[in-house]
């Protein structure tokens, strides 16, 4: 984590001074999420809306080019999530339930800006660190299909690493004011899941969302 935010202190003060303007931008949308990286949890599952809201800082290069770091408050998981694990040397459990991950994310992004001086369409790449605020499973239990929730933090890692991209458009109300649109897709790398899975494998997030919002010159 340490080695993380050095890169990101780096990465800020690289661009930053390169920077020909410098832009806030806020945002907040939804979509679906879902859970990848198991066969039995990738076939017993239902995407589930995934809500996000955020903000970042837009670094614009002088060659038609920009970076964005932003920070992201956004839920993922999926719907009756089925998972299969190894409790111990001789038992197989197997639950079914929502799956609810809140993560405090970092993406970290260059973008190509194509288009004229007042509508743009920009096309995005790069990564996120997400860090884990909670888990909560949901389980509808009984004849009354009574609803229990249960915070299972403790069996999930703490940090989430994975790809991003984007494609969106940026409509320039004034010099000093945008607006924006933008359609995002994270795919997860790393196995957020502690326990050892039947068949392997990990429990990795994805997530596509459409964000919208405005920018303002710094």
């Amino acid at each position: 984590m340490r080695q993380f935010l050095l890169f990101v202190a780096a990465f800020l003060l690289v661009f930053g001074v390169h920077a020909q303007s410098n832009f806030l931008n806020l945002q907040g949308g939804a979509g679906i999420g879902w859970i990848s990286g198991n066969d039995y949890s990738s076939e017993n599952q239902r995407m589930r809306s995934v809500p996000a809201i955020g903000f970042e800082y837009a670094g614009f290069l002088n060659d038609g080019a920009f970076v964005t770091i932003g920070v992201d408050f956004i839920k993922k998981g999926a719907w009756d999530l089925g998972i299969k694990y190894v409790e111990s040397s001789d038992t197989i459990s197997t639950n079914s339930y929502t799956s609810d991950f809140k993560y405090l994310v970092i993406p970290m992004m260059v973008h190509k800006v194509v288009g004229t001086d007042n509508v743009m369409l920009t096309l995005g790449g790069g990564f996120f660190l997400g860090a884990l605020l909670q888990h909560q499973h949901e389980i509808n239990t009984g004849i009354l299909n009574i609803r229990s929730i249960t915070n299972d933090t403790e069996d999930y890692n703490m940090f989430d690493f994975g790809l991003q991209l984007r494609i969106g458009f940026r409509v320039m109300i004034n010099e000093g004011y945008y607006f924006i649109l933008n359609a995002n897709h994270q795919m997860g790398l790393l196995n957020t899941y502690s326990k050892t899975l039947v068949g392997g494998g990990g429990l990795k997030t994805n997530a596509s969302f459409v964000l919208a919002g405005f920018g303002f010159k710094l």
